[in-house]
């Protein structure tokens, strides 16, 4: 939602506690969860939460649905939690309202894609926005990358790079000669797996496999294979193995390759599913394959260093943002599985909830949430 406004939102419908209709169909969360719930829409770009229910209904449907005051008018276990994040919020009211959320990495997610896989899924099972989370977004997070999530005609020039993956077809409006443009004018795109395999109206190519991305890159993709058994073996260019996942899409063996085939069908052997290719001030790195959670790591990694992409260095799970504006610059961190968790700060700054101040490695307790400013 970030991303789709470009001003602050509202999510306007989060549970306290559970969810439920006739019955209730989730269990007692840990200590912490609401408040860190709560508090991560705040985190990620927006300025309210509102609570489904406020109060549960006395009578009719959804009477088990979890909320902040019993019919009765009594409060739920979890309104102490609900209390300190809004006092929280209140402390840092001016922080949080006069700045927003930085970040120049972009994911693409579309409707489009969406919907073709819904009626065209390639493989077995494969479900677009699971798939997107598994190997995209979660692997970006852990690597200390909050991107924007951005749809098929968001303006591309704020983007240094911009990861679109499963985008089945480019012939989304404009989309495909926009990200001509400015990858030839310094973007980094990270184009598949699965991503400009169809035209608008789900249909091949009968001239190539890549609509556009062959042209635009001067990449040669010779196969599609589907490998659910893990027969394909890859090893990147230092030697040390890389292991994709279900699906592969092999470029034609060149110097620009990252990865190659040494084993799986003798056809397949030398050939790439990840090359990275230099076009005008930009480069692509065409990736033909879902990468295990290590390979995605070292991916962004490689990416983030060659082309100066600053990372947050965390470890576990983490909300963590990025924050600057009218009031500042700062970064708003939180852990959000219940687990011990921890970010290295490069310079100083303090905490804005408890006037400490921070520098270096710091640790975070499960649901801790530090509000940092320089």
């Amino acid at each position: 939602m970030r991303a789709l406004k470009d001003r602050p939102f509202w999510v306007a419908e989060t549970s306290p506690c559970w969810k439920g209709s006739r019955k209730v169909s989730q269990s007692l969360k840990p200590y912490g969860f609401c408040h860190i719930s709560s508090w991560a829409p705040i985190i990620l770009g927006g300025e309210a939460t509102l609570y489904w229910l406020w109060r549960t209904h006395w009578a009719g449907h959804e009477m088990m649905h979890g909320a902040l005051l019993y019919a009765s008018g009594r409060p739920f276990h979890i309104f102490d939690e609900v209390r300190r994040t809004a006092d929280e919020l209140a402390i840092c009211a001016d922080f949080v309202n006069r700045t927003r959320v930085q970040t120049n990495v972009g994911l693409l997610f579309t409707s489009l894609a969406w919907n073709q896989f819904e009626f065209q899924p390639q493989l077995s099972d494969l479900q677009y926005q699971p798939k997107l989370y598994q190997y995209f977004y979660a692997p970006l997070i852990k690597a200390g990358i909050r991107p924007d999530v951005i749809g098929s005609r968001k303006e591309l020039s704020k983007y240094k790079v911009l990861f679109v993956p499963m985008a089945v077809t480019l012939e989304d409006g404009d989309l495909a000669a926009r990200l001509d443009e400015w990858v030839n004018n310094g973007g980094i795109l990270i184009s598949g797996p699965m991503t400009d395999l169809r035209n608008k109206i789900g249909a091949r190519y009968q001239d190539r496999l890549y609509g556009h991305i062959e042209s635009l890159a001067n990449v040669k993709p010779l196969y599609e294979i589907p490998d659910t058994r893990g027969l394909i073996k890859c090893q990147w260019k230092d030697g040390t193995p890389f292991v994709g996942k279900d699906w592969y899409e092999l470029m034609e063996e060149d110097d620009d390759a990252l990865v190659s085939v040494t084993d799986g069908y003798p056809s397949l052997l030398g050939h790439s599913p990840l090359v990275c290719k230099k076009v005008g001030k930009g480069k692509i790195y065409c990736l033909g394959t879902f990468p295990s959670q290590e390979d995605m790591k070292k991916l962004i990694t490689l990416i983030s260093e060659e082309n100066g992409i600053r990372r947050m260095r965390t470890e576990g799970t983490l909300f963590a943002a990025e924050r600057a504006g009218e009031a500042g610059e700062g970064l708003i961190v939180a852990e959000c599985r219940g687990e011990n968790g921890s970010i290295e700060l490069e310079e100083e700054m303090t905490d804005l909830l408890t006037g400490m101040r921070y520098v270096g490695k710091v640790n975070l307790a499960p649901y801790e949430l530090l509000v940092l400013k320089k």
